[in-house]
């Protein structure tokens, strides 16, 4: 590989990340979600060909550069914390590599609903892109269904967080998307102790949740325990100012 070929790491400013997350977090949210039977995965070699045509008429099983305007966000999105570091990194893929693996998607009241992508939609934004690549899917079945197909994906991709977890299973229970815990540990096949203590993250105040996107390195189930029992025994604030050196020391 030659001196040209090789890609340089430039870092986007935080303003421009900043602006792209929080564009992403406010995107509308309708429709009645329900899951899919196909892959997340494009089906090489005989993927079907894409089309970048503003007005096309978007089918199943196809791939198309979709322009960022008509894409709504997950409605069930598994993911909540999502770290200035995972934006900027994928930021700096999609512009510098391409974009390897398509998001997908299903069509809802003419637009493009991501089953799974966020990451990938809120990178293209910081990055200032126009489209990303996406696969439509059938229409999901189900709200638990269209959860689980895209935590799956990000559990394949070592992408979801005991902090994810915790924050949207309190909210799909809150809202019976799952009736109780243990239909929860059965759907997801996750031992139900797991999900008793997994929610217990969710006690977190509010502040400290969202200073730990700064701090990706904290977000282990093991550290995220000791933060949450450390908040408990000393308070908010403190907690606050402590996150920058655990960081730091280990």
């Amino acid at each position: 590989m030659t001196a040209s070929n090789v890609f340089k790491r430039r870092t986007l400013p935080p303003s421009q990340v900043a602006e792209a997350q929080a564009a992403a977090a406010g995107s509308p949210i309708t429709g009645d979600p329900r899951i899919p039977a196909q892959s997340t995965e494009l089906p090489a070699p005989t993927q079907p060909a894409i089309s970048s045509a503003k007005d096309v008429q978007y089918s199943v099983g196809n791939v198309y550069d979709v322009p960022l305007e008509k894409i709504r966000s997950n409605p069930l999105n598994p993911r909540v914390v999502y770290t200035s570091q995972a934006v900027d990194e994928m930021a700096l893929t999609l512009t510098q590599s391409g974009q390897r693996v398509a998001a997908t998607a299903y069509l809802d009241d003419g637009h493009v609903t991501l089953i799974e992508g966020e990451t990938r939609l809120r990178g293209a934004r910081a990055g200032g892109l126009k489209t990303i690549r996406v696969e439509i899917q059938a229409t999901p079945a189900s709200k638990r269904e269209l959860y689980k197909f895209a935590r799956d994906a990000n559990v394949r991709r070592r992408e979801q967080t005991p902090l994810d977890d915790a924050l949207k299973w309190k909210e799909l229970l809150a809202e019976k998307v799952f009736d109780n815990q243990a239909q929860l540990s059965e759907i997801l096949d996750v031992p139900e102790s797991t999900v008793s203590r997994t929610l217990q993250l969710a006690t977190l105040p509010k502040r400290v949740i969202t200073s730990l996107s700064d701090h990706p390195s904290l977000l282990s189930f093991q550290m995220l325990n000791a933060l949450r029992e450390y908040c408990q025994g000393y308070g908010e604030d403190k907690t606050l100012d402590y996150l920058p050196l655990i960081e730091k020391n280990g």
